[in-house]
């Protein structure tokens, strides 16, 4: 099954709702980086005085809601648990543990993943040349040998086709190749900036990526992680500091000790 992924919409209803330095960088190995641097009105109503007609108003206010709930859905049941975006799903095996997810949306029975930690250290591209999502080597690493390792054949099946947009870097016009289809992704910034919660945009570092050489700073055990948009060049890449900002003229594609955080959207039909 092929989506296409997003920015999220804010539907509106007819219904009134009422109300770097890395100086203090630690990992296996210490590393610098060169690049671093209404209204509304209300009207009189007439309270129902008999009891059949407030029962009757309180029954269809239920149905309404319940109505509105099917409309904007903000929470999925999962194997009899009930989750909401912004809450952790486990799925997959990386490394030497389970994979802990941040839901950051939910549309129908589809639900769209961020790893809560840096999983690997990986560098974007194997190569200092001008390179974009569409032809990087991580794209590749995350969509055959990650993919492979992580999940269990039945756990492949659960993992949608994605179509994933191209990211322009608004503020410096770089190129950045054509759309692309993958099961597991990057962000870009723009899916960055409106989809992740601010509490999860500091990014931990699982022990496994640790040793790996992902370079976790002293003053909050976060590291810096890739997102997909291109920097001021293709030779560069966008990527969120360890202070949870993201550093839009990027870093070189070649840097190593960069975390992943991979997403991706899985169906939970049976």
């Amino acid at each position: 099954m092929k989506r296409r992924f997003m920015n999220k919409m804010i539907i509106s209803l007819t219904v009134v709702v009422l109300a770097g330095a890395l100086a203090g960088c630690s990992g296996a190995n210490d590393a610098s980086d060169p690049s671093e641097s209404s209204a509304y009105e209300s009207e009189d109503i007439e309270v129902p005085q008999s009891f059949e007609e407030t029962e009757s108003s309180e029954s269809e206010s239920a149905i309404q809601t319940e109505t509105e709930a099917e409309v904007l859905p903000d929470s999925i049941v999962i194997d009899g648990v009930s989750y909401s975006v912004g809450d952790i799903y486990t799925f997959g095996n990386y490394g030497e543990g389970d994979i802990s997810w941040i839901i950051l949306d939910i549309d129908g029975d589809n639900v769209m993943l961020l790893s809560e930690y840096a999983i690997e250290n990986k560098m974007f591209n194997a190569e200092l040349v001008e390179t974009s999502w569409e032809n990087c080597s991580v794209r590749s690493w995350l969509n055959s040998e990650f993919i492979d390792s992580a999940f269990t054949e039945d756990e492949k099946t659960k993992i949608l086709d994605t179509d994933v947009l191209s990211s322009v870097n608004s503020e410096y016009g770089t190129q950045c190749g054509n759309d692309t289809v993958d099961k597991v992704f990057l962000l870009s910034l723009d899916e960055f900036e409106t989809l992740v919660p601010e509490e999860y945009r500091c990014c931990l570092v699982t022990d496994y990526a640790w040793r790996n050489n992902v370079c976790r700073y002293n003053s909050n055990d976060c590291c810096d992680w890739f997102l997909r948009t291109p920097g001021t060049s293709g030779k560069m890449v966008v990527y969120v500091t360890y202070n949870g900002g993201a550093y839009e003229p990027g870093g070189d594609v070649t840097f190593s000790v960069r975390g992943l955080r991979p997403a991706m959207w899985i169906s939970i039909a049976d």
